[in-house]
């Protein structure tokens, strides 16, 4: 049996015999080798093992350069986010720097020194406001002339004393309640005569003072002219003079 190796064929080509028999196998004529011995042929499960490898090769060198691509890129956002970061601080301290140049400094308010207070200059408080006198009368009278006036001439004697604080002078005729109160007490004065029927009346007056008077006393009361007429003449708000 021959030995395995390559043997020429009929058609110019080399095929290849293993030892037992003929394989698919087959190349182009060589030129014999001096000392050489016959080459095997090279398996087809070699060369897609290589190609293979290649492959996984070519995919492991792309990771790997898009891992190195993605943390230089990293690498940059962050060294401009940094320098940015540190230029926008450098920019608010030169602001804050220029700001404090500008602003003058302020100094503290001094505190004005209060000359010392001497007892005499310190004022008494002023006294409080005397109370008010009475108004003075408008017009003076006796109760006969008031009285008279009126039975004279109501409405001129109404239009004279309308409005008017009139004093009148003339005697004591009585202390009376009024009709239709008599918690409240009135003065009537006359002339002092011994018929005579209207008298001055005399309303609003304290009684006090009224309590300390007595029928026939001699009196000036002033007081705001109210009414006039046939039952003589009223005046409100009287005091006695």
């Amino acid at each position: 049996m021959s030995s395995p190796g390559w043997y020429p064929q009929p058609d110019g080509t080399e095929r290849y015999f293993n030892g037992s028999e003929w394989t698919d196998d087959s190349r182009t004529q060589q030129a014999p080798a001096a000392t050489a011995g016959p080459t095997p042929p090279a398996k087809k499960g070699g060369m897609v093992k290589w190609i293979i490898i290649g492959v996984i090769a070519v995919v492991i060198i792309c990771c790997c350069g898009a891992v190195a691509v993605s943390q230089g890129s990293d690498d940059t956002d962050t060294s401009s986010s940094e320098s940015t970061s540190s230029a926008a601080e450098s920019s608010e301290v030169s602001t804050a720097a220029k700001a404090a140049e500008a602003t003058p400094s302020a100094k503290p308010a001094e505190k004005k020194k209060e000359a010392p207070k001497s007892p005499s200059s310190t004022k008494a408080p002023a006294p409080a406001p005397a109370p008010a006198a009475p108004a003075g009368a408008d017009m003076k009278v006796t109760a006969g002339e008031f009285i008279k006036e009126f039975e004279g001439n109501e409405l001129a004697a109404d239009q004279k004393y309308k409005g008017k604080t009139v004093e009148v002078s003339g005697v004591v005729e009585k202390i009376d309640t009024e009709l239709f109160n008599e918690d409240k007490y009135l003065l009537n004065i006359t002339d002092g005569g011994d018929f005579e029927f209207l008298s001055v009346t005399c309303h609003d007056m304290s009684n006090d003072v009224l309590s300390k008077l007595t029928v026939g006393d001699a009196i000036k009361v002033i007081g705001d002219f109210d009414d006039g007429g046939d039952l003589g003449v009223d005046l409100k708000n009287c005091k006695v003079v």
